[in-house]
């Protein structure tokens, strides 16, 4: 009989998945022949293209002054919209390529910014250090998102602010790499985990395959909450295709079928 599977191995083992995965294939990259600042600047643009409703629907302008702390810093688009109002920004990451592309863009944009190599688990950090925590597309790829939440918690002053956007498990967007799932067969060749993972670019579900988990609004609610966080704004955002066309006549729905579980909540 197999022993199960312990949090820390599930940690480990997701953990590595994720640095493969994010060292091949940075988070919002796209092609180029120089990592310059029109580099940079191709990819913010495409970004809130795609995201069409985020900088609407979190807060980048009320921190000026103030420590926030993005965990999993991707290129640095959306740290650098907090420093671009005056924050003090730092950002925790596990992936190298991560790590030297936001130090790069920061430093062609001349902002300042903290990069630490940390697990979200472990943050390296003081109690009630900062402000706000703002993570995107993250805490959905750790398996042992409680224990994350509660490290954001400990880390977060009084009444400090928490920004994030997880997967949603009705979406449109989920529906369809199931349906593709089934028509190229890699569900029966990968299972559901597989299929998942093909969710980010570049994963094929077995050589590289990230951990995805998906969220309905009111598990995650539930999960900041047992943390110790109040709810301010929950919303469910995103339909948005450019292969598919066609499925973007969802979006009047989005606040049913969208791609992101998106939260605002403060430290109770």
């Amino acid at each position: 009989m197999t022993a199960p599977r312990s949090d820390s191995s599930d940690r480990a083992l997701a953990r590595a998945e994720a640095q493969k995965q994010w060292n091949a294939n940075p988070c919002g990259a796209i092609e180029t022949e120089a990592f310059d600042q029109t580099f940079f600047d191709k990819v913010e643009e495409e970004r809130y293209r795609q995201q069409y409703w985020q900088l609407d629907f979190f807060d980048y302008t009320s921190f000026a002054g103030k420590r926030v702390l993005e965990v999993g810093i991707g290129l640095g688009t959306d740290i650098k919209q907090f420093a671009r109002n005056g924050a003090e920004c730092h950002g925790v990451d596990i992936t190298d390529r991560h790590l030297e592309l936001t130090k790069l863009n920061f430093e062609l944009s001349g902002y300042t910014i903290d990069l630490r190599k940390a697990d979200a688990a472990s943050i390296p950090f003081p109690d009630g250090h900062f402000d706000c925590v703002h993570s995107f597309g993250v805490l959905h790829h750790i398996p042992d998102v409680d224990t994350v939440l509660k490290e954001i918690h400990r880390v977060l002053k009084p009444e400090g602010v928490l920004q994030t956007a997880v997967y949603h498990r009705a979406s449109i967007h989920t529906l369809l790499y199931f349906v593709k799932g089934v028509v190229d067969a890699s569900l029966f060749r990968t299972g559901i985990k597989g299929v998942l993972a093909r969710i980010e670019r570049g994963a094929d579900g077995k050589e590289i395959a990230p951990y995805v988990k998906l969220y309905s609004k009111a598990e995650w609610r539930g999960a900041a909450s047992a943390a110790g966080f109040a709810p301010v704004k929950l919303g469910i955002r995103q339909v948005n295709f450019d292969r598919f066309r066609w499925l973007n006549a969802f979006r009047p729905f989005e606040k049913m079928v969208g791609w992101y579980v998106c939260g605002i909540f403060t430290k109770s």
